[in-house]
């Protein structure tokens, strides 16, 4: 690892952590909790998806949401003079998402392309078997990113159920990092 100290260019990373991830996801529907992550910076209630990226850009930073096994997050990562505005958005995204059905659309299609591209990798398919084969039929034993047909079933309202599950005030935790 390299670091490279900046004292002149503060900056500021703030992730906000829920509990759902990809272990709640039921069993014909692998994939949901990454689906519904991804779907976070897509769009509010007051901000397109369009719109929360040019936002974040002009004020110099960057946003993003992800999801493991055990969790999912939306990250923003600004100057810390810009703390104010980024903070505003995050809080819109984790509190606000529509999770409209051109965006559900759009996100399912890039993840089984993605899920399509990782089976044709050696290395990538052995990982997805071998993880079926240790953990079953476990919370863990199915692929993360999903399958094409268990995303193809997901719908809008299991999207919608699995951020309400996940994301509410008791079950988000805060993380930051200023340099």
């Amino acid at each position: 690892m390299v670091v490279v100290e900046k004292h002149d260019l503060p900056l500021l990373s703030a992730l906000l952590i829920a509990q759902g991830g990809g272990a709640a996801d039921p069993a014909d529907r692998a994939g949901l909790g990454s689906l519904t992550a991804d779907l976070m910076t897509k769009g509010t209630k007051t901000r397109s998806a369009t719109e929360i990226a040019r936002q974040i850009e002009s004020l110099g930073g960057s946003i993003s949401s992800d999801a493991s096994f055990d969790g999912s997050s939306v990250t923003v990562t600004v100057k810390s003079d810009q703390a104010a505005p980024a903070l505003a958005i995050l809080a819109d995204v984790a509190r606000n998402p529509v999770f409209a059905s051109e965006e559900i659309e759009r996100a399912r299609a890039q993840a089984i392309d993605g899920v399509q591209v990782a089976i044709k990798n050696p290395s990538q398919l052995a990982g997805l078997v071998a993880a079926r084969a240790a953990l079953g039929d476990t919370e863990y034993g199915h692929p993360l990113s999903g399958t094409p047909n268990s995303l193809k079933a997901i719908t809008q309202a299991d999207i919608r159920r699995a951020y309400a599950e996940a994301w509410h005030p008791d079950a988000a935790r805060w993380c930051w990092s200023v340099t």
